[in-house]
């Protein structure tokens, strides 16, 4: 099985911080999205991997070809962005063959996907969506045999929320148009001309969208799995330095002495000055010289 990261967009939910890196290197307990995701398909058997790119594009074709990962990964450049939809399509020579899992890559889960694609391949649907009870995004209605009947355009109690992973058969590309397009709206075009597109609802599961400040923070509280610090082993802390509440600190970071940092996360390459206290804040590198409590990029 081959996978897709969609690794194109923006980041704009995510300013400032995606003014300096793309969504997919922003890191989460100090280890970029994109290497997670790489990570979590080849567990799952996942045996070469495509990432489309757009916005900051050489930052992630640069982080590829510097790190082995043991099977073959493709960089698909779009000069125009063209969404969701269209950048399945557009790799459709890359996964003609057999089906395809593709995954947002701002999403951080363990669900089993091999369980899901053994599911696809025994229901034999066009696309399979992976979808599950979640207090947010609630939009898609399945029958008793799976099928989604509907894909709402806001959301509705009773209704499950899409995790951003699907499975796709090849005989779904012909079907598709060329171009940009949004794959669920190309979903609820197939939905209505009566395709089989269904629903795998999958329980018990870590879930998290990290698009938004929100949610980015709430991803690296809990990866935290209850600790309170988290030091990257390259960086220097002063003895007399502390640390209060929570704290994440990246690679090749200073602490000098006297200072405080509290339920914050630093990335790499942070210098925090002499008595400095960082609180509630995410520091994206440099040196920072007076007292900060907010979001800094």
């Amino acid at each position: 099985m081959k996978g897709l990261i969609l690794a194109a967009g923006f980041g704009k939910r995510l300013r400032p911080i995606t003014l300096k890196k793309p969504k997919a290197l922003v890191p989460v307990l100090n280890l970029p999205m994109i290497e997670r995701n790489i990570h979590f398909l080849k567990s799952h058997g996942i045996s070469e991997i495509i990432i489309n790119t757009h916005y900051m594009h050489e930052q992630i074709e640069e982080y590829i070809s510097k790190n082995d990962f043991g099977i073959p990964i493709h960089t698909v450049f779009e000069p125009r962005i063209l969404g969701t939809g269209g950048a399945i399509r557009n790799v459709s020579n890359l996964w003609k063959n057999e089906p395809l899992l593709v995954i947002n890559g701002d999403v951080i889960t363990d669900i089993d996907i091999s369980r899901a694609y053994e599911w696809h391949l025994k229901n034999k649907a066009l696309a399979t969506l992976i979808l599950h009870h979640y207090p947010r995004f609630k939009k898609i209605d399945i029958d008793s045999a799976h099928h989604i009947t509907r894909i709402k355009k806001k959301e509705e109690s009773g209704c499950l929320s899409f995790t951003g992973i699907h499975i796709l058969d090849p005989d779904i590309i012909n079907l598709m148009p060329y171009g940009a397009f949004d794959i669920v709206d190309f979903y609820r075009e197939m939905i209505r001309k009566e395709f089989f597109i269904k629903g795998y609802v999958s329980y018990g599961h870590y879930w998290r969208d990290i698009g938004t400040i929100e949610d980015y923070i709430k991803a690296n509280r809990e990866a935290l799995k209850g600790s309170s610090v988290f030091l990257h082993k390259t960086s220097a802390i002063h003895p007399s330095a502390k640390f209060t509440g929570w704290a994440i600190v990246g690679k090749n970071c200073v602490i000098e002495e006297y200072s405080c940092i509290s339920r914050s996360i630093l990335w790499e390459n942070t210098i925090i000055g002499k008595g400095i206290k960082v609180t509630d804040s995410i520091v994206t590198g440099g040196k920072i010289r007076e007292d900060l409590k907010n979001i800094v990029a």
